[in-house]
């Protein structure tokens, strides 16, 4: 019962999050939620609610960490840097080397097999 809940529980929010406008996530966990209460609250109930995995924008599948409820959780919710995203996929061409820390990215990017990418550097593109 418990599973059902949680798993009903997280459609409800992702369709919520779905319909709120482009940044509104962003502003409600950065804004809304600063207080140290709040916030705190708010990183026990997403913790509590990531999955194993997450399937990202191109179908590709990416581990959550259920610790860091910040970047699981927006990659949880599809909300995870969308304008970085589309940026990726527009202007980056074959023979191009990424420099970035983070999995969706290398897995959007390096599906297509025309660049390189090296974890050595936290810089984007």
């Amino acid at each position: 019962m418990y599973n059902a809940m949680k798993k009903n529980l997280t459609q409800l929010i992702k369709t919520i999050v779905r319909l709120l406008p482009e940044g509104a996530p962003e502003f409600i966990y950065v804004s809304i939620l600063r207080p140290q209460p709040l916030k705190a609250l708010a990183n026990t109930v997403l913790s509590a609610m990531i999955p194993e995995t997450a399937t990202v924008s191109d179908g590709s599948v990416i581990a959550l960490n259920k610790k860091d409820a910040v970047v699981s959780g927006a990659l949880m919710f599809g909300v995870y840097e969308k304008f970085e995203t589309e940026l990726i996929r527009k202007k980056l061409g074959p023979g191009m080397t990424v420099h970035r820390h983070r999995g969706e990215h290398r897995l959007l990017y390096g599906h297509s097999r025309q660049g390189r990418w090296s974890s050595r550097s936290r810089d984007c593109v």
